[in-house]
């Protein structure tokens, strides 16, 4: 009987049919992806506000001062600092920041302060959140005249199909929490406010 020699491997119409498919695959999960990216952007900055609020609460029990948390959306960035010396005298040090960069954000990121007229939330030396309207006994004039009650982050609307916006809720009750408009208030995700 006579051997006959096959070759092995593909063939290049085989491969070019793989690079079809995978290219017809690839461009229908780059949508999909996008939206990732851009939930991932929203619900980091989110958190990133959270955050500096909790540190701005910590460090307030930590001096056992008056610290606060603002968010100065037109340098796109939130700064925690300490209002209050143990002397007396009143002085805004810095402690700590975050900055975001606006242009790759802008779009998909947009910051919501309610209520409008408010960026600050203050913690007073046992870390209960202050009434911003109230002065403490060193401090005149008060800190602000509101306290910031929410920060809704997400695309200016309408929100796009794939898009979850998030918001920051800040009550004397609940504290400091990320919640996302997109799930019933039901839900332990959902928001309330």
């Amino acid at each position: 009987m006579a051997k006959t020699n096959r070759q092995k491997g593909v063939t290049l119409i085989e491969l070019m049919v793989t690079v079809t498919i995978l290219a017809i695959i690839a461009v229908m999960a780059a949508p999909s992806f996008s939206n990732y990216l851009n939930n991932r952007k929203i619900r980091n900055l989110a958190e990133s506000i959270a955050a500096g609020i909790q540190i701005a609460k910590l460090d307030a029990v930590k001096e056992n001062a008056i610290v606060e948390f603002t968010l100065e959306s037109s340098s796109n960035s939130w700064v925690v600092r300490r209002v209050d010396n143990p002397d007396g005298t009143p002085s805004r040090t810095d402690i700590e920041g975050f900055s975001w960069d606006s242009t790759s954000w802008t779009s998909i990121a947009n910051l919501t302060i309610s209520p409008s007229d408010s960026n600050t939330v203050s913690f007073d030396g046992i870390g209960r959140m202050r009434d911003n309207n109230i002065a403490a006994e060193s401090e005149t004039p008060p800190v602000n005249s509101t306290r910031l009650n929410q920060i809704d982050v997400g695309p200016t609307t309408p929100t796009p199909p794939g898009i979850y916006p998030a918001r920051v809720e800040i009550s004397l009750a609940r504290g400091v929490r990320v919640c996302y408009l997109h799930l019933p208030p039901s839900d332990p995700k959902g928001c309330t406010l």
